[in-house]
């Protein structure tokens, strides 16, 4: 369960525009990169299907 409770944490931050950075620092993560694929889904390169809406 405190792991639901941290992704939350996790996702409401990044809502709120908190860089990753700082959100894994709060979290107690060395890497922000973990924290994006773990925490919130993602990886540092953005939203890869609106970036392909461009090509």
């Amino acid at each position: 369960m405190p792991h639901t409770f941290r992704r939350t944490v996790a996702t409401l931050l990044d809502q709120a525009g908190v860089p990753i950075a700082q959100i894994a620092d709060q979290l107690g993560h060395a890497d922000p990169a973990m924290t994006a694929s773990v925490y919130l889904g993602r990886d540092l390169m953005g939203d890869k299907p609106s970036v392909a809406e461009h090509l």
